[in-house]
């Protein structure tokens, strides 16, 4: 019998999604709670708890069995641990409580890192696209991998009169490390500015190489027309600002950041790495990876071809809204959260951990 499931989340990442999301499972008859690591710094919700030493290696243990003496936590039934960095803590939690949990892993490992799980407690890694499923089992071959689709429900685009002239905007998006393309991103905005290009451009994610790219803007010349700021969610203003969206990523990507660019009908550029994700006519183009020059040319034309960028990006949005269908995602957690709990086979206790194959 399925009883509270726990939603593990990162606020850092996750602020506005985790009601909406725990109200479509409260419509399907699952009850949640939701357990915050760190402060939401969003409104009061009785079914939130903020625990920030979760996010602390040497505070994680007592943390977690504290948290099991809580009321709100007696009836829980099955973990669901939404990020993969936070696979530790996933394993801490089940360890001290005693449930079965899930992990989502949204994004293919970066070279010389890997997910830890329990092969205890863990019934399965949710996977966002079937070719990161695929490389999760081939890591993880005694482990179930399902493939359940993100969802996001986005406001209506704001239409703009393309007879207007005002400065536009160019931004791309993702994890601030290597492999994210975000260089060749930069040396595109430089071409496009060297040109005599009326735009703007925004870099929106965290990681550690944001030093090393405000030092490349900064070496471009470009500096103050290049903006940086955090990890946006999918109804963020970031997203509201953007006339053309850039995925550069120059390895295997999930391209989270991509698929609600397409769901805010933002005409989109990427690479042929994550080129996959949508089909051709939803793209304004598929570029080479590390080819400024194409992304360069390939952006000009939908900022001089305004009313041809606006077919481009509704079409973006009339298949991201069917395939990141939130009732669909809802509907598949739920089947796996029933099955999870059903599993009453429990494997002895030893520690899993993926390797990532992808090369850099």
């Amino acid at each position: 019998m399925l009883g509270d499931v726990v939603l593990v989340f990162d606020p850092r990442t996750m602020r506005e999604e985790i009601a909406r999301f725990a109200n479509r499972l409260a419509a399907r008859g699952v009850s949640t709670r939701s357990l915050s690591i760190g402060a939401s710094n969003g409104p009061n919700r009785p079914d939130l708890i903020e625990a920030p030493g979760l996010a602390r290696p040497w505070t994680r243990p007592w943390t977690a069995r504290g948290l099991r003496k809580r009321a709100e936590f007696h009836k829980t039934s099955l973990l669901h641990v939404l990020q993969s960095e936070w696979d530790s803590v996933a394993i801490a939690l089940a360890e001290s409580w005693e449930v079965p949990y899930l992990l989502n892993v949204d994004e293919f490992p970066s070279p010389g890192s890997g997910v830890r799980l329990s092969r205890r407690w863990c019934r399965g890694l949710i996977a966002p696209c079937r070719d990161l499923a695929d490389e999760l089992r081939a890591g993880l071959p005694n482990t179930p991998v399902s493939v359940v689709p993100p969802a996001f429900l986005v406001p209506k685009p704001i239409e703009r009169d393309p007879s207007v002239h005002r400065v536009r905007v160019v931004g791309a998006a993702g994890p601030l490390t290597s492999g994210s393309g975000l260089t060749t991103f930069l040396k595109a905005a430089a071409i496009l500015v060297e040109q005599g290009s009326d735009a703007e451009f925004v870099i929106a994610g965290d990681g550690p190489d944001e030093f090393e790219l405000r030092r490349y803007a900064d070496h471009l010349r470009i500096a103050d027309r290049v903006t940086f700021t955090g990890d946006p969610d999918p109804d963020a203003p970031f997203w509201r600002v953007l006339d053309v969206f850039c995925q550069t990523a120059s390895r295997p990507t999930s391209a989270r950041p991509l698929a609600i660019a397409l769901a805010h009908a933002i005409p989109s550029i990427t690479t042929s790495v994550a080129a996959p994700l949508a089909p051709s006519d939803c793209l304004g183009a598929t570029c080479p990876a590390t080819d400024a020059g194409s992304f360069a040319r390939r952006v000009r034309e939908l900022l001089d071809q305004p009313l041809r960028a606006q077919v481009i990006g509704q079409a973006g949005r009339d298949w991201a809204l069917k395939a990141f269908d939130p009732d669909l995602q809802a509907d598949s957690l739920v089947a796996l959260y029933r099955l999870a709990v059903d599993d009453r086979e429990v494997p002895s206790p030893h520690l899993a951990t993926l390797r990532s194959s992808v090369v850099d």
